[in-house]
């Protein structure tokens, strides 16, 4: 996972950051990130094509559920 991170919003937008100039690799990153951003989808799974608007939209339910069960603000 080095030299790009990819990020995509609620809104199906896709954020791309290259990071090749960086000395933290993507993957460093993407650590870092998590452990600050209490209710996302990170990762990939076999299953879901983040391109295909039904699979998105069932990662974006599953992130809201998973805030309603443990309660804060989704990002």
């Amino acid at each position: 996972m080095e030299g790009n991170l990819v990020i995509w919003n609620r809104m199906h937008r896709c954020i791309r950051l290259d990071l090749s100039s960086q000395k933290e690799t993507a993957g460093a990153l993407f650590i870092r990130l998590a452990e600050h951003i209490p209710f996302a989808f990170l990762g990939a799974t076999p299953w879901m094509q983040v391109e295909n608007e039904q699979d998105f939209q069932e990662m974006v339910r599953m992130v809201d559920l998973y805030q309603e069960i443990h309660g804060g603000t989704c990002l």
